[in-house]
């Protein structure tokens, strides 16, 4: 064939050309070879249930991607106006097959998911004693992976199947589903008491292997396990069911004292015992002193005056922890070993200085609003002016270890990274 007297060969006709005409996900770019001058545009035809999809096109080239299910083929056309320049052919990479997954049936419900779903409308149905969780089997789906909920009993086994549009439809997917493993549901960590259950929903007969727990009622479906003194102790939860048991272990909340960390010797402080523990006995540590108490709370006073440590105890009346104590600083005293929010202890140390730093407090007595954490830069100085320790901290409770410095007077000097200046304690080292 001659145009304007040159010869065009077959060779020369426009192609398109791509590394392989198998489209899958990830896309193939296909390329017009030979080109004809002015605008292409890029068209798929034939593209049953929209399954391929052109994703960009840019002139000559045009990427197309597989976006459904199905093995189906295309035909992808060049044009040039409503000239056809070029076509080739396009074929689906293979789909898996649709699976149905899931775990086992529980109470509450499991969700199963169909994989690999060929759209249009799902029938599911499941053998007895399952059953669905919609009000209706049937509904309508766009996406790959419809999901659906399925409830069971005890100790079965069933099928779920998903259908084409009807309960009479072409078979997508089954698979046999069974129900969870029997076993007591609750929380291992209990305060006060806690309600447990089998998975199952069985009636059972309730035990408990420890003195300090109780359950009630001892016969049902549920039954709520009471720990009032057990606090620290642990048990073993045992529910019969015939011929079957099933145990789960539990454990009680240790007590604990909630109250002030500090103590001025011009109030008494208020300490409470938690999860609904009782105290046999309250006592102290260090310069402080009951003041009054019941079974559950105590009054502490102190004729500290040093920013002295000590602690409040509560021997418990029984239970896996004996005590339950809080450590607690004299917070108001005179003399070198406080400022508003710093507390340095024992004063005089002999082996361990414990400094302790409020970070609100320190907060609090800046002149302007600060938004940050603070960071505390805690340095040990003697009496020449030498640094000897430094610690940094958010807060809360640091140590230095004074057991090695000779007996004198030392300096502790406080950085809040805001102030220039830091707060000074003054330090007595004592052997």
């Amino acid at each position: 064939m001659f145009i304007n007297g040159l010869k065009i060969t077959p060779a020369d006709r426009p192609k398109i050309t791509s590394t392989t005409t198998q489209v899958c996900t990830n896309g193939v770019v296909f390329t017009l070879e030979n080109k004809p001058y002015g605008q292409i545009t890029w068209v798929l035809e034939e593209n049953n249930n929209g399954l391929f999809q052109i994703t960009n096109q840019n002139g000559y080239q045009a990427t197309v991607k597989k976006i459904g299910n199905g093995n189906s083929s295309a035909k992808l056309k060049a044009k040039k106006g409503n000239q056809e320049a070029a076509f080739t052919v396009i074929t689906a990479c293979p789909s898996p097959p649709p699976t149905i997954t899931g775990n086992t049936v529980c109470v509450g419900g499991s969700q199963y998911v169909l994989d690999n779903s060929p759209g249009g409308t799902i029938h599911w149905t499941v053998t007895a004693p399952f059953s669905f969780s919609q009000t209706s089997v049937v509904f309508t789906t766009t996406v790959t992976s419809p999901t659906i909920y399925v409830y069971g009993s005890y100790t079965n086994v069933g099928t779920l199947t998903a259908r084409k549009v009807n309960a009479s439809g072409e078979i997508i997917a089954s698979r046999s589903i069974s129900s969870c493993p029997t076993q007591i549901v609750g929380t291992s960590m209990m305060c006060f008491s806690n309600v447990y259950y089998l998975n199952t929903l069985e009636s059972a007969s309730w035990s408990v292997n420890n003195s300090y727990f109780s359950v009630s009622p001892s016969t049902g479906t549920h039954v709520t396990v009471t720990a009032t003194t057990a606090h620290g102790q642990t048990a073993q939860l045992k529910a019969v069911v015939g011929n079957n048991t099933y145990t789960f272990n539990i454990e009680a909340c240790k007590a604990t004292l909630s109250g002030p960390d500090k103590i001025c010797n011009t109030s008494q402080a208020f300490y409470v015992i938690t999860q609904g523990a009782e105290v046999d006995r309250w006592t102290t540590g260090g310069p402080f002193s009951i003041v009054s108490s019941t079974p559950y709370t105590a009054y502490v006073s102190t004729s500290a005056t040093n920013g002295e440590g000590g602690a409040v105890i509560g021997i418990l009346k029984n239970g896996g922890t004996s005590a339950a104590s809080k450590n607690v600083i004299a917070s108001c005293g005179k003399g070198g070993s406080n400022t508003g929010y710093v507390v340095a202890f024992p004063n005089p140390a002999d082996d361990i200085l414990y400094v302790s730093i409020d970070a609100d407090a320190a907060k609090a007595q800046l002149p302007t609003q600060v938004n940050v954490g603070l960071t505390f830069d805690v340095r040990l100085y003697d009496n020449r002016g030498s640094l000897l320790q430094q610690k940094k901290t958010k807060g809360g409770l640091i140590d230095f270890n004074v057991s090695n410095l000779i007996d004198g007077v030392y300096n502790l000097h406080i950085y809040n990274g805001v102030n220039a200046t830091p707060e000074m304690l003054q330090i007595v080292v004592q052997h």
